[in-house]
């Protein structure tokens, strides 16, 4: 894979990164180039860069890299071309009422709320806990004790039948062992008198320890989430180019879903779409891409940059819905 050489890009300087797990083809490694220095990457750079298929995630500006795949391919809409399907008309139709706001790029606690929310629902299978209950186990204990009990009650009905038939020759020696029995019945009782005391210290113990457990869960939780938000930040709030947030709402001022653009020289860059996942009825993805195109067509600018396609990632497919459009192949637009 060459390195970019138009003019304006001489300044930079381009470093390979270190092999990490590939986000969308399982079991492969990844390398990404990027371009530094940050400060130098202008919009006017920038415009330069995304032509050869780089991409921007904060303040970096970044392709891949791989050194035995070519999977990422970097796709446009040309707006003069772009045919929306009957399907992705009935999307955008289906979302026009949305209120829509242009605003900077800015950390909004409602907007970051939303975010994690995208974030849980869309990668669920990564945070899952698998648990597995035993039934089997369950069920041969609970057999094992209603045998035991079974057990005591016929070995009582015997204890019995044995006492009815003692001789009265043997009464005194009967009178000893039922004195006996006594006794041991009463060292029972101690012993079950001892066993509640354990047990309610024990359960005071734990509810002690569940509640240091929760605490201690919420000083995780806590510092989770500000690294989450953090992460937010500057994954989605920073940038050295002109970006910009489209945020829509519902009838009831309620936002829905939030874009990150990226303007270019020669168009818009959806950067990045994230929406409440409880609307389980909505189309808001196709809405969202159907709403850049016609905004972009509304600036007079020519293309929609639309990122990476990857033929076998379940997670790109969408993108092929939207024809026709424009493949960076061996650095040529086709």
């Amino acid at each position: 894979m060459t390195l970019p050489t138009e003019p304006s890009l001489q300044k930079l300087q381009f470093y390979v990164t270190t092999p990490y797990t590939c986000g969308y083809l399982p079991k492969k490694m990844a390398q990404s180039l990027i371009a530094t220095p940050q400060h130098l990457i202008s919009a006017d750079i920038y415009s330069g860069l995304i032509t050869q298929g780089f991409r921007r995630s904060g303040k970096f500006a970044y392709r891949p890299h791989c050194e035995t795949c070519r999977a990422c391919i970097a796709v446009r809409l040309n707006m003069a071309e772009f045919a929306p399907s009957r399907s992705q008309k009935r999307a955008f139709k289906q979302h026009v009422d949305l209120s829509v706001r242009i605003l900077p790029l800015h950390f909004n606690n409602i907007h970051f709320a939303l975010y994690a929310k995208y974030q849980a629902a869309r990668h669920a299978e990564d945070q899952a806990i698998n648990i597995v209950e035993d039934d089997n186990k369950n069920s041969d204990k609970n057999l094992d004790k209603n045998l035991d009990k079974s057990g005591d009650k016929h070995a009582t009905a015997t204890l019995k039948t044995a006492t009815l038939k003692i001789s009265s020759e043997q009464s005194n020696l009967a009178i000893e062992q039922l004195q006996t029995e006594d006794q041991t019945f009463s060292e029972a009782d101690l012993d079950k008198k001892h066993e509640k005391k354990h047990r309610l210290a024990n359960d005071e113990s734990q509810q002690k320890e569940t509640i240091k457990q929760n605490h201690n869960n919420q000083k995780q939780n806590h510092a989770k989430n500000k690294d989450e938000a953090e992460q937010y930040r500057q994954f989605l709030c920073q940038s050295n180019v002109e970006s910009l947030m489209i945020e829509f709402s519902d009838a009831h001022n309620q936002v829905k879903m939030i874009s990150v653009v990226d303007i270019v020289n020669d168009g818009v860059s959806a950067v990045y779409t994230f929406y409440d996942t409880d609307d389980t009825k909505s189309s808001y993805g196709t809405f969202s891409i159907m709403w850049q195109a016609q905004w972009t067509k509304s600036l007079e600018l020519p293309f929609l940059y639309l990122g990476y396609w990857i033929e076998n990632s379940a997670k790109m497919a969408y993108k092929q819905r939207f024809q026709p459009q424009q493949k960076l192949i061996d650095g040529e637009w086709i």
